[in-house]
């Protein structure tokens, strides 16, 4: 259901998008793209002028929030860092406040509560 109402809002700025995004970050992503498109409040369904931002992929990678895309100008760049920013403190589970943590070379960042299992806190392999 977030996918779908995700496409119905932002469609137009999401020109393909892969990866997984992990259900914590699911409202970092909303109120990043919701902010971007305030820049503009032309830009929606309705009308999407040209030059307008274009959302490539929008992912996990190295345990943090990535966003790929062109067509983006500083100010949209630093709103999107600021979001990057935020997941590394964000649980991916549960969109708690949260820590990186690494294990076995794969980094997440998850509350103390979902860093059960074995997850080193603060980039320390167990």
């Amino acid at each position: 259901e977030y996918l779908k109402k995700l496409e119905n809002d932002f469609g137009h700025m999401l020109t393909y998008t892969s990866g997984y995004v992990c259900p914590g970050w699911e409202q970092l992503i909303w109120d990043m793209l919701d902010e971007i498109q305030a820049l503009n409040p032309l830009v929606g369904p309705e009308e999407v002028p040209y030059g307008h931002p274009e959302f490539t992929q929008i992912k996990e990678k190295y345990g943090t929030l990535r966003v790929y895309g062109f067509n983006i100008d500083d100010e949209q760049q630093a709103i999107i860092e600021k979001y990057e920013r935020l997941s590394a403190t964000t649980c991916e589970t549960c969109g708690a406040e949260g820590k990186l943590r690494v294990k076995g070379g794969w980094y997440y960042v998850t509350c103390d509560e979902h860093a059960r299992g074995g997850l080193a806190a603060d980039g320390d392999e167990d």
